[in-house]
This record gives structure tokens, C-alpha cells and sequence, in this order.
């Protein structure tokens, strides 16, 4: 096995942990309709990160870039539709629970 063989494998690997993540997180937020501990930065961040990093990944034919960077965006797209369907009705909602 050569090093760039290696390389992406070790992307593949590090990449699917984040994958896991972001998906927890979108899971999360669907789940407690809580939005509280996401920063608008952070989730057009995320979704502006995920694009470059598809569009890097094909530009040089690189699946391993392509393929997680094309099933991570499905996780953003959900966190970002939460967060921006709850950032509102979050506090709305904890105010009248009080």
C-alpha cells in the first residue's frame, strides 16, 4: 500500500468520525427542537465547508473527499433547517415553560 493509499484511508476513517457527529448533533436538534448551543457562523460555516470540500474533492477526482463530503451535507442541511426552524421558537417555548 502505497502513502496516498494510506492517506485516504485515514481520510475516510477521520472523516466518518465527523460524519457520526454532525449527524448526532442534526439528530439532536429534530429531537429537542433546541437550537440553543449553535452559532448562525457555525452552521453557514458548515454548510459553506461542506460545498468547498465536494467541490475540492471532485476537482481532483478524489473519492474519498467526494464521498464524505457528499454524506456530510444531508447532516447540515438537517442541522441548518433546525436550527433555523427553532432558534426562535426555542426561546419562546423555555420562556413559557418557566
Amino acid at each position: 500500500m502505497t502513502w496516498l493509499e494510506l492517506s485516504r484511508w485515514l481520510t475516510v476513517f477521520g472523516s466518518g468520525i465527523i460524519t457520526l457527529g454532525l449527524y448526532d448533533q442534526a439528530r439532536k436538534v429534530l429531537i429537542s427542537r433546541s437550537v440553543d448551543d449553535l452559532s448562525t457562523v457555525l452552521v453557514i460555516s458548515l454548510i459553506i465547508n461542506e460545498s468547498v470540500w465536494l467541490n475540492y474533492g471532485a476537482s481532483l477526482g478524489e473519492w474519498p473527499i467526494m464521498l464524505i463530503s457528499g454524506a456530510n451535507i444531508p447532516a447540515v442541511l438537517m442541522i441548518m433547517v433546525g436550527y433555523f426552524k427553532y432558534r426562535e421558537g426555542g426561546a419562546r417555548h423555555k420562556q413559557r415553560c418557566k
